[in-house]
């Protein structure tokens, strides 16, 4: 049970004090109080008097303050809440408990941020006293109370993660500003209007809790339905509570070196709820005019290219982070080559990479039929739609083992060099063959180095032999890597092994 979580309860004693309760309650009430005080003051100065309009004005300024500074309280003590366990030096003591790893991690994501949850239980009846007085429904007040704290434990489960997998405090620090920002483009996006029934505002319930509020329902586009908003929400935030539990249930007795933030199963299921949500939030921004068969070909037109360069960015993400997610650190390279053959530890390494890939396709051409009515028609071109995701799939195989050649190396951040070094090899790619063939040819000569990217909408498709010999040079080129990263990794072995003998004989 998490009253009886011994981590929540250590919490309950060192933030619960009568004195620190005492400060945060009766701080609370006065900032409410200077809030009524204020919004009195306008009312008197201008001639009111104190009408539902007072009360309505009231209450929506307590909830947004009192809401955000809830988040943001909750934020910071929750970023920091493991990583001050090792700035401490009590991160040993903490994690070689009895105690499980769930209880650890329930005990961190309510404990730490306790405070944050007193000054929002405080709030509560002044909440609603003042949908009281201004005939807010209770069941609006109460449900977008609680959907305030239901988005507020998803924001701290991430959090969470992040400080489990931070060195230092200084880099906890920079993933909760991060966080924040993050943060401010769907808050502010849901306040002035734009884009109102993509699902992907639903990430924020500023939208859904306002048109609540005021008696209405806000409707976003699920698979093409009309779906309340705040439904969505409660689904997204239920979600991303649960797979930061599984990472925390798997990490949080571990040092961020030594193992990944999700099992390669778990990383394919991430991605695949991923992909799921791009697709499921796909909604045709070019309306249909009706007797203008022009406007309905361009805009059938720019729903097939809208869905096919979210899915392919979706992709994109999707396998960038099954490769990272599940890259050997040098000491577990090390330990499996002592236990597997090579050609096994490349199919364990490579496999959820190759998982990843086929889901996006799947995903691609369900996504593609099931949205057919917004192209009008037009069909897609599909063998360029199977040779994009072969190809990005070919390419983060050879990138995938760059990646874990960096890894095996003895360098700082490699996956972040790496991935800078990448970047830079694209690029240099774009502008070389920009420069000799022109911005017009430069796809021909650019697909045999780089992913092969088209708009799968025209009518011209190369030989199908052709995506074969264009997937050559990055499986090739993988091969290469692979082969080289154990080649490397047996004659350091061998040589520690040499020398660890000629000690022991000198002995």
């Amino acid at each position: 049970m998490i009253a009886t979580n011994p981590e929540l309860l250590r919490y309950v004693r060192s933030e619960l004090r009568p004195s620190r309760v005492a400060v945060i309650v009766f701080a609370t009430l006065g900032v409410a109080l200077l809030m009524a005080m204020f919004l009195y003051q306008n009312v008197a100065a201008s001639g009111g008097s104190l009408d539902a309009g007072y009360w309505q004005d009231l209450y929506f300024a307590i909830f947004t303050a009192s809401s955000i500074f809830f988040v943001l309280w909750s934020l910071l003590n929750t970023t920091q809440a493991v990583v001050t366990e090792r700035t401490h030096r009590t991160f040993d003591f903490w994690r070689t408990t009895r105690l499980s790893p769930m209880t650890l991690a329930l005990g961190k994501l309510f404990g730490a941020p306790l405070g944050a949850w007193l000054h929002y239980a405080t709030v509560l009846p002044l909440l609603l006293f003042a949908g009281l007085m201004t005939h807010v429904r209770l069941s609006a007040a109460v449900g977008s109370y609680l959907i305030v704290a239901l988005f507020n434990v998803a924001i701290c489960a991430v959090a969470l993660c992040g400080s489990m997998r931070a060195p230092d405090v200084r880099r906890a620090n920079i993933l909760m500003i991060l966080i924040v920002i993050a943060l401010f483009p769907t808050v502010s996006s849901n306040i002035l209007g734009h884009d109102a029934v993509s699902a992907w505002t639903a990430f924020s319930p500023v939208a859904g809790i306002a048109g609540w509020l005021a008696g209405s329902t806000v409707y976003v586009s699920l698979f093409g339905y009309a779906v309340p908003s705040l439904l969505v929400t409660v689904a997204l935030a239920l979600v991303v509570i649960a797979w930061s539990l599984v990472a925390l249930v798997r990490g949080i007795k571990f040092e961020p070196d030594q193992i990944s933030l999700f099992s390669p199963s778990q990383v394919v299921g991430v991605s695949a709820s991923i992909l799921l949500f791009v697709y499921a939030a796909f909604r045709a921004h070019a309306p249909m005019v009706a007797g203008s068969e022009l406007a309905d070909e361009f805009a059938a037109q720019d729903n097939l290219r809208l869905l096919l360069g979210s899915g392919f960015s979706a992709a994109f993400a999707c396998l960038y982070f099954t490769v990272t997610a599940t890259l050997l650190t040098r000491d577990n390279l090390r330990q499996e080559m002592r236990k597997r053959m090579p050609s096994q530890i490349v199919t364990r390494i490579v496999a959820p990479w190759l998982a990843a890939g086929a889901m996006a396709l799947v995903a691609a051409v369900l996504g593609l039929n099931g949205y057919h009515r917004t192209f009008a028609g037009i069909s897609p071109q599909w063998f360029d739609v199977i040779a994009m995701y072969l190809s990005i799939t070919a390419y983060a195989l050879r990138d995938g083992m760059f990646l874990q050649w960096m890894v095996s190396q003895k360098t700082r951040i490699p996956v972040m060099k790496g991935t800078v070094l990448l970047i830079a090899y694209y690029v240099a790619c774009s502008v070389i063959f920009t420069l000799a063939a022109g911005p017009e040819r430069m796809h021909v000569m650019l697909r045999w180095l780089a992913p092969y990217v088209t708009t799968a909408t025209n009518n011209e498709s190369g030989p199908g032999w052709l995506i074969v010999a264009m997937l050559i040079p990055p499986l090739a080129t993988a091969g290469l890597i692979a082969t080289g990263i154990f080649r490397k990794m047996r004659a350091r072995g061998a040589g520690y092994q040499l020398s660890v003998a000629s000690v022991a004989s000198s002995q």
